[in-house]
């Protein structure tokens, strides 16, 4: 008998322990909700490198900023070129639905890779405007503020 009601017990006690207020994690976010989610923060310089030389020391102080509503600013110096690798600020998009590709209001398309504390930015400058220095490819290797 006190076996029964000793089992009785712990099956209500399971019950009610399985019925009590759970925890709803809500909607889940889509692949890119949680690519943004990580985008979007201050990003400030660790390198920068212009065709195969390290050029971080033409970047001092920069920071680029990107936002949910997918705009971007810049801060700081932006490498003392002719054309800068960067405008002070503008939009940005995926590109085709890739999650790991932007493309940029000025037509810049720019390969990314972004981890919680970390974002990498590959792109090549190809509009001259009767310019040369500053065209090429870059690679940009930011932290987090």
């Amino acid at each position: 008998m006190k076996t029964n009601i000793f089992t009785a017990l712990l099956v209500a006690l399971l019950f009610l322990t399985n019925c009590s207020s759970s925890s709803d994690p809500g909607p889940q976010l889509t692949e890119e909700e949680v690519q943004i989610n990580k985008l979007t923060k201050t990003w400030v310089l660790g390198t920068v490198t212009y065709v195969d030389d390290d050029v971080t020391d033409r970047f001092t102080d920069f920071s680029l900023t990107l936002t949910k509503s997918k705009t971007y600013t810049t801060t700081g110096s932006l490498g003392d070129y002719d054309f800068e690798p960067f405008k002070a600020l503008g939009t940005w998009d995926f590109k085709g639905g890739d999650l790991n590709m932007i493309t940029r209001n000025d037509g810049v398309n720019m390969e990314v890779s972004v981890t919680d504390n970390a974002l990498f930015l590959t792109f090549i400058m190809t509009e001259a405007n009767g310019r040369m220095a500053g065209l090429g490819s870059y690679r940009f290797d930011l932290v987090t503020q």
